[in-house]
């Protein structure tokens, strides 16, 4: 059946309708693959990357700019999305669960960099095949975007080591590339410089395809691997962080008290509150059978019965405070005081301290809580309110009504696209992957490149909220959407590029050999830093399950550990090393690759 002209036209002619037609193709057939599982494994978005290389295995291809322009935009797209979701959390990540964490999944980062760089220079593998194979091992995408940022800057250095190599000649590889009227001339040299960092590339490419299976299987084996080697029993870990968590847990909680200290008595609530000198919110007070809301004036008095916000050890210094605990829950207590969870998003409230607003003391409402990014905490005067924030507030119906109306509580406004910080942070950010950067030890400068830049520009403005009135937030859902649409883009782009020889490289070249360095890269760190991790930090295991995950960035690897134990213990710890591990991750592969190049 002969195909109509038109349609031949759009798969073999290249203008823009073949590129998308091409790039549609190994995105959707790619996502499909990666929902199929096996024994409960899949490759989840990694599936585009081999729908790519059949792609371009059956012929495929783009024309060169369009390719490296969906590529890099692509690629900005993903590390400046994952910059936005981590830098609210990425600083209190090391607060929360102390360094101990962080340096564990820092140690599975170096150790298999130290396996790389040997792989290197003591076995004599080239930077740009080590590098690719390495960032498949380990399933982090964004380092491989990094990696080949770098590799592009380099192409007169990797042109001198293929030549070293005895694996090319400049003119032989310029005219591969098309230059064929520049054989022999300085063009050649030139353009055989860019052909050379190009063909690095692509090489890295599919040693990133080739690693990238075991890297999610390895991750996998070595959780199985220390069960037996521990005698460990999942429902006592399971019981164990449940006990743990409940002593450590930051989160606000519930008190009551009744005031019997005479020295108190006629105190007011907001010199109750200095003198305990820890956040601490008094919600409810019960007088005579009456509850009040108690603004920062209200005078106490013996006998009151307090309903109080805040973590256990400020609990404890109010009651040596106040006088003792009592059985009386104040909130059940029927009134006209209810409470609501408020959304902020009004643009004149954003950027607002708690104790310039009028409704604390005009209204007789009280704030309690405020979640912001995943985390709750209790407000004291001095903290201010950001767009997105949900904030609790206790008090009477026409208060609260009119509280609504002053925070906005319109979640359609929260869903409406922002799209000035993606502009503003990209700008910044490709400026800041430009500059220079003149490291110790390195004889040639270091740019952050088009994956570094952007990603410390957006987890500063992630962590930072807003620069005066120019808020940075973007709604999770459309993070989402840029985060996979640019990581499907960079995965078909490399896919397609990487797919011409790939089959030919893996049977017929380095195809075997790269498994083997893949298998090295990913199951040595991360069972050495689990052993480690159990037998002497004595972590739980599911801590250590999580730990693993996030320390290679791998979501599969996590749900398979989610499906060990109905516990937050993995997902918690996962949260809690990734922001850290894929700024690490990124930048320690642009930096692997420009010193041992240039060494």
């Amino acid at each position: 059946m002969m195909l109509p002209h038109w349609f031949q036209q759009l798969l073999t002619q290249d203008g823009p309708a073949h590129s998308v037609f091409l790039l549609c193709i190994a995105v959707a057939v790619g996502i499909g693959l990666g929902r199929i599982k096996i024994a409960g494994i899949s490759l989840g978005i990694a599936g585009v990357l081999f729908a790519g290389i059949l792609v371009g295995h059956f012929g495929g291809h783009l024309e060169h700019g369009v390719l490296h322009f969906t590529r890099e935009l692509g690629l900005i797209l993903f590390v400046f999305s994952i910059g936005l979701s981590v830098g609210p959390g990425f600083f209190a990540s090391f607060r929360k669960s102390g360094l101990k964490l962080n340096l564990l999944a820092a140690g599975i980062v170096f150790g298999g960099l130290a396996l790389a760089a040997f792989t290197h220079l003591v076995l004599g593998q080239p930077v740009w095949e080590v590098i690719g194979v390495f960032c498949g091992a380990v399933t982090n995408t964004p380092s491989l975007g990094a990696a080949q940022q770098a590799m592009k800057d380099q192409g007169e250095i990797i042109l001198r080591g293929m030549q070293a190599l005895g694996a090319v000649k400049p003119a032989a590889l310029a005219v591969a590339h098309g230059a064929t009227n520049a054989a022999g001339s300085n063009a050649a040299a030139v353009f055989g410089a860019k052909a050379a960092a190009e063909s690095a590339v692509a090489a890295s490419g599919m040693g990133y395809a080739v690693a990238y299976p075991f890297g999610i299987l390895g991750i996998i084996l070595t959780m199985l691997l220390l069960r037996p080697l521990f005698r460990i029993k999942i429902k006592e870990e399971v019981e164990r962080w449940r006990k743990e968590s409940r002593a450590a847990s930051p989160a606000p909680q519930n008190f009551n008290f009744e005031v019997k200290s005479p020295e108190i008595a006629g105190l007011e609530v907001g010199k109750l509150v200095e003198r305990v000198g820890a956040p601490v919110v008094v919600t409810r007070l019960l007088r005579d059978e009456r509850l009040h809301v108690p603004g920062a004036r209200f005078k106490l008095a013996l006998g009151d019965l307090l309903h109080v916000v805040g973590a256990p050890e400020t609990a404890e210094r109010l009651r040596a405070v106040v006088g003792d605990y009592t059985q009386t829950d104040v909130r059940k207590i029927t009134g006209a005081l209810d409470s609501r969870t408020l959304l902020v998003t009004k643009k004149e409230a954003v950027g607002q301290r708690l104790a310039d607003l009028n409704f604390l003391g005009h209204e007789g409402v009280i704030v309690s809580r405020i979640h912001r990014s995943g985390v709750e905490f209790v407000p004291a005067g001095r903290s201010t309110l950001e767009l997105g924030d949900q904030i609790t507030v206790v008090g009477e119906k026409p208060g609260l009504d009119r509280v609504s109306l002053t925070l906005g509580n319109s979640s359609k406004d929260l869903q409406h696209p922002n799209v000035l910080p993606l502009f503003i942070g990209v700008l910044l950010g490709v400026i800041v992957g430009s500059i220079p950067l003149a490291l110790p030890g390195l004889p040639a400068p270091v740019k952050l490149g088009l994956a570094g830049g952007p990603l410390i520009v957006a987890i500063a403005m992630g962590w930072m909220g807003r620069i005066g009135p120019v808020s940075f937030y973007v709604p999770a859902a459309a993070n989402l959407i840029l985060r996979e649409a640019g990581i499907v883009l960079f995965l078909a782009c490399v896919g397609i590029y990487s797919g011409k020889g790939f089959f030919d490289t893996l049977l017929h070249g380095k195809g075997l050999l790269w498994m083997s360095w893949g298998v090295a890269f990913t199951f040595i760190p991360i069972l050495v830093v689990g052993i480690l991790a159990r037998a002497v930090f004595k972590l739980n295991y599911l801590q250590i399950c999580g730990l693993l995950a996030g320390s290679m960035t791998d979501p599969p690897a996590l749900g398979f550990a989610n499906a060990m134990a109905a516990s937050e213990a993995q997902a918690v710890t996962y949260v809690s090393v990734y922001p850290f591990t894929t700024f690490l991750r990124i930048m320690t592969a642009q930096v692997f690759v420009i010193f041992l190049l240039t060494r």
